[in-house]
């Protein structure tokens, strides 16, 4: 028996106690199945297209069962109504480019699931008055289990990039996410201050990027943790500030050592060489001069598509050359030879952006609506100072990373679980009292 094999049976150990433990609530179970893709993804195929047809099923099941409690106030009916345009420009470019249905309905869940999920929390706040941390309480267990996964996967396979706790199984890109999304969540959590025993806990996910050999982690982080302690606050420079100064570059200077990539020695705990990095970390994002030619890199690829966008000698693309060649996985499909712009064009397609991707698949009018879509989910969190906060790690994440802030059913869904903690006074459901208390004793189930 394989150390992998091993180390994916414990997971699905955690997965059948968690299974148990919450097996009388239907959306206690969705959101565990949220952060259980990678268990599914590597017992192969067969079990990997199950899940992904399974989990918008399960979610549209859920929101029929409690359609009845919703009562939408002009902020919901706007976010509805910017959704079904980008759902509309979807449908329009998928039936362009003659995508599969399969396909077509497997990246679609992509998007509608963690939109359901965000209409879920307060209809589920609203019928259990009783148990305001129930939710909140899962996703503390569920990033627990993802602290205590990559420590069992450190002891059983080392440094490697592919296995994130139980979210993935095949690429490392949830490892340079989820320890952000975790520092936020401990931050609403504890009414948006760290306590000290915190700081174990923000150790405990930097050990998760760490073990997946993520680079971005010892910058992003960081930068994160300071603006939420000082910049959303409003908190004015005092001599507690210059006691916890250090620690950031500590941070950095730790990150550099132990992560391979970083240093000339190409191993945990080489030397720090700035130079070395800052070199490796431009050539990778951006490529060297000789290869200008094409997008190296993923702010190559970022580049390369304002480049095609705004080039007034090339075409604009409307609604993009669709899904196949981008997420077909397995299909060997041509590229279509009057496309302007496309995937060859990029030294690999791991480097594709969020915001390549877009425009690759759905065109101009996919960005247009998809980012109106985010930016209204993300307008809903009431401190402005945290949600330019929001915007930029987004922003990063989407032109120089891999969208996989939206494409990642776990990460999505706590992107999203934040933004609705956050915005308490501007998103909230008008539910009928009498119904409520007519129809509270029937349970999810």
């Amino acid at each position: 028996m394989s150390k992998e094999l091993i180390y994916w049976l414990i997971v699905a150990f955690s997965f059948l106690y968690l299974l148990s433990k919450y097996r009388n609530d239907l959306f206690a179970l969705l959101i565990i199945l949220f952060f259980y893709e990678g268990m599914f993804t590597y017992f192969g195929q067969i079990t990997w297209n199950s899940y992904k047809i399974f989990l918008p099923i399960f979610a549209v099941y859920i929101l029929y069962k409690r359609i009845h409690y919703i009562r939408l106030t002009k902020k919901q009916k706007k976010l509805i109504f910017i959704f079904t345009l980008f759902s509309i420009a979807f449908i329009i470019s998928s039936f362009l480019n003659n995508d599969y249905i399969l396909l077509f309905l497997n990246q679609y869940s992509r998007y509608l699931i963690p939109f359901l999920a965000l209409l879920f929390i307060p209809i589920y706040k609203n019928t259990h008055p009783n148990t305001d941390n129930y939710i909140e309480n899962l996703i503390k267990k569920l990033l627990d289990f993802q602290i205590i996964l990559s420590g069992i996967n450190f002891l059983l396979l080392g440094l490697h990039e592919n296995i994130v706790g139980s979210i993935s199984s095949n690429g490392g890109s949830a490892a340079t996410l989820l320890p952000v999304l975790g520092v936020l969540f401990i931050w609403q959590r504890k009414k948006r201050k760290f306590e000290k025993k915190d700081w174990f806990y923000i150790v405990g996910f930097l050990f998760i990027g760490f073990v997946s050999m993520k680079r971005a982690i010892w910058i992003i982080t960081p930068g994160i943790i300071f603006l939420l302690m000082y910049y959303v606050p409003r908190k004015r420079l005092n001599k507690s500030i210059f006691l916890l100064l250090p620690l950031f570059p500590l941070i950095f200077y730790l990150g550099l050592r132990l992560n391979p990539t970083f240093n000339k020695e190409q191993k945990v705990w080489g030397s720090f060489n700035f130079d070395y990095f800052y070199n490796y970390a431009y050539k990778y994002t951006f490529g060297e001069k000789e290869t200008k030619s094409i997008g190296v890199g993923r702010g190559g690829a970022t580049f390369l598509t304002f480049n095609s966008i705004f080039n007034s000698d090339q075409e604009l693309s409307l609604f993009g050359n669709g899904l196949l060649n981008m997420y077909g996985v397995g299909i060997d499909a041509d590229e279509k030879h009057n496309a302007v712009m496309r995937i060859s064009q990029l030294n690999s397609v791991t480097m594709a952006t969020g915001f390549f991707q877009n425009y690759y698949t759905g065109g101009i009018i996919g960005v247009i609506f998809f980012l109106m879509y985010i930016f209204t989910v993300i307008s809903l969190t009431k401190n402005k100072r945290l949600r330019i906060v929001l915007s930029l790690f987004f922003l990063w994440e989407y032109f120089l990373y891999a969208n996989a802030l939206i494409r990642i059913p776990a990460l999505s869904f706590l992107f999203f679980y934040l933004i609705y903690k956050s915005s308490f006074s501007t998103i909230s459901y008008a539910v009928d009292r009498q119904l409520l208390q007519a129809k509270v004793h029937h349970s999810l189930s």
